[in-house]
């Protein structure tokens, strides 16, 4: 018994290229910044006309709603890969407080991040090769990259080390981020 759920459209840019290995279940997407490879859980039928990708899933066993959520989670990963091959994206930090300052230390072909927060001890951090960064001043670090889940991590992990303070407002801040200050005790 062979039923097919609604069709969906992905509208594909001509900068993009899809290819579909039926053998072992590869989408692969080629573009100006790279190339991705999804593989997929189960079968699918794709049919790629007039720059659209159409996901037609079949059904056997498996229940409806369950393909239809896989379908719908499986046509907002193919949205995200055409994004990341088109953009670059950035996240800018800033480091807020007195003494807070970043260095950029070229080893080979690696980029260490070298750290002063106000602890004891300096904090290095080793970024991926494929990640950009610049850094204008010892207070501001640009982070560019395609995929924009690394991007995110990168910076989560690099804010993670020095949490904005809420009484003091210093530690590591995204650009457009800003921290309310609570207020101290008050002696009378």
């Amino acid at each position: 018994m062979s039923f097919f759920s609604k069709r969906v459209g992905i509208k594909i840019p001509k900068h993009i290229k899809v290819l579909y290995n039926q053998k072992k279940n590869h989408l692969m997407f080629i573009g100006p910044l790279g190339v991705k490879i999804i593989i997929l859980k189960f079968k699918l039928f794709f049919s790629a006309k007039d720059n659209y990708i159409y996901i037609a899933s079949f059904l056997g066993k498996i229940s409806k709603k369950y393909i239809r959520s896989f379908c719908g989670t499986l046509q907002s990963q193919l949205k995200q890969i055409i994004l990341d091959l088109s953009v670059k994206y950035h996240k800018t930090l800033k480091l807020f407080g007195v003494g807070f300052k970043a260095y950029s230390i070229k080893i080979g072909y690696t980029h260490v991040l070298q750290f002063k927060l106000g602890f004891s001890h300096f904090i290095f951090y080793k970024i991926p090769q494929d990640v950009g960064l610049t850094s204008l001043k010892d207070t501001k670090l640009y982070l560019t990259n395609p995929c924009f889940k690394k991007v995110t991590q990168i910076t989560a992990i690099i804010r993670s080390f020095k949490f904005p303070d809420v009484y003091k407002g210093k530690g590591i801040l995204y650009s457009n981020e800003k921290v309310t200050l609570k207020k101290g005790k008050k002696i009378s």
